[in-house]
């Protein structure tokens, strides 16, 4: 498979490499909540972003709230304003987009590359990498998914020149 960051990855990449953030074990989302000024809530209520406040539902299992953190963060870079106002199309926009980011930063790619064993099926190391990551198993098998479809067509595109 080929590697190379994608602009959002390299961002991240960097963002993380700051704070030394180099390993899934790195992956602290009470260290990361700081480097963007974040704090965290964990209460009996449904997960959510007010303001500089991520709310997390305690009554989740730890990788569940772990993989809600990263999706209100994700809201909390890319958006503003309140989604109770907007139209049900931009909601969903910004939930596709949020979705999308909080995988790159639960789960960066640089890192999964260096774990995946190249001679085994990417999806068989899919437990292997949730537990590493403490994600959820649904999440990983999403993340792995985006990652083969990204690095396939770049693989297709460079086939073709």
């Amino acid at each position: 498979m080929i590697f190379s960051l994608l602009p959002v990855e390299r961002r991240i990449y960097r963002h993380y490499a700051r704070y030394g953030i180099c390993d899934p074990e790195d992956i602290d989302i009470n260290l990361i909540a700081e480097t963007f000024g974040i704090t965290i809530v964990i209460t009996d209520a449904h997960s959510m972003l007010l303001d500089q406040t991520i709310v997390i539902d305690r009554r989740m299992t730890e990788d569940n709230q772990r993989e809600s953190f990263f999706h209100e963060l994700a809201h909390f870079i890319l958006h503003t304003g309140n989604q109770l106002t907007l139209h049900p199309l931009f909601v969903s926009q910004q939930e596709v987009r949020a979705n999308r980011l909080a995988m790159s930063l639960a789960a960066p790619s640089w890192m999964i590359f260096r774990l995946i064993e190249k001679d085994r099926p990417l999806f068989d190391q899919a437990p292997y990498l949730a537990g590493r990551f403490l994600l959820p198993l649904s999440f990983m098998l999403k993340r792995l998914y985006t990652l083969y479809r990204v690095y396939e067509s770049i693989r297709t595109e460079r086939r073709k020149s």
